[in-house]
């Protein structure tokens, strides 16, 4: 498995609402939002990193692409955002990946 880190929030949202749910994880003061998305190949991890904690439980993406945030589920399709308190695996890819910078 391998970690891509995305530049946008609202790409891994994208992603997200196809699988129902967006994983996160608060750690070394900043926010991951990840997802997990397998191909024939391999099984890969989308992930972006923000600084600020998103406050909804639910995320989607409209018509206009424009991200949008709800405490309560967005009609057609949308993200639940899953709080984690521990992801040994992302957690493993993620230190693995910063030590590579």
């Amino acid at each position: 498995m391998k970690i891509i880190w995305c530049k946008d929030f609202e790409d891994i949202v994208n992603i997200a609402r196809g699988q129902g749910w967006l994983f996160h994880l608060e750690t070394r003061g900043n926010h991951y939002y990840y997802v997990y998305a397998g191909t024939e190949a391999e099984l890969l991890c989308l992930v972006v990193e923000l600084k600020e904690f998103v406050k909804a439980k639910y995320v989607s993406i409209d018509d206009d692409g424009a991200l949008k945030l709800s405490q309560t589920p967005i009609l057609p399709a949308c993200a639940r955002i899953i709080s984690v308190d521990k992801d040994k695996g992302f957690e493993e890819l993620l230190e693995k990946s910063l030590g590579q910078s």
